[in-house]
């Protein structure tokens, strides 16, 4: 647990440390929309394949967020607690699935920011609900 949670920190640390770097990059040339920002440092073509792993990774990061944090850790620590083996299908059933695709609707559009002024608070959000996850783990952590 506090390995997973030092792992956690030190992404989120790291996450808002480059954020922050692209911002400033955005201040120091004057331009703050980040598909013209990456166009103007590394060209054309790689600011589109840019976008698209941008626009992937968020998405992919949201929903493995919500998934495995929300929803598979708890499972799997009552589980190895009252000593079940775990499978996938054992741990998902038609709720989980509403609470992944509405979080998944409700966190895409954090992925389509394109100006680099909003990538300052999704990241401050994106931290907070790192930690509110966190606290949801351990308060359903069976004791």
């Amino acid at each position: 647990l506090v390995l997973g949670l030092g792992l956690i920190t030190v992404g989120g640390v790291l996450t808002y440390w480059s954020l922050s770097l692209i911002s400033e990059s955005g201040r120091k040339t004057g331009i703050m929309d980040y598909g013209l920002l990456m166009e103007h440092c590394h060209g054309k073509t790689a600011a589109g394949f840019l976008q698209g792993f941008v626009i992937t990774y968020c998405f992919g990061s949201i929903t493995a967020y919500q998934v495995i944090a929300a929803e598979l850790i708890p499972s799997a620590i009552s589980d190895i607690q009252h000593g079940h083996s775990i499978t996938i299908t054992d741990s998902f059933n038609p709720e989980r699935l509403a609470v992944i695709l509405i979080s998944a609707g409700v966190l895409y559009p954090v992925c389509l920011i394109k100006k680099t002024e909003g990538f300052k608070h999704a990241t401050l959000l994106s931290l907070a609900s790192l930690g509110y996850i966190a606290i949801l783990i351990l308060v359903d952590l069976p004791i």
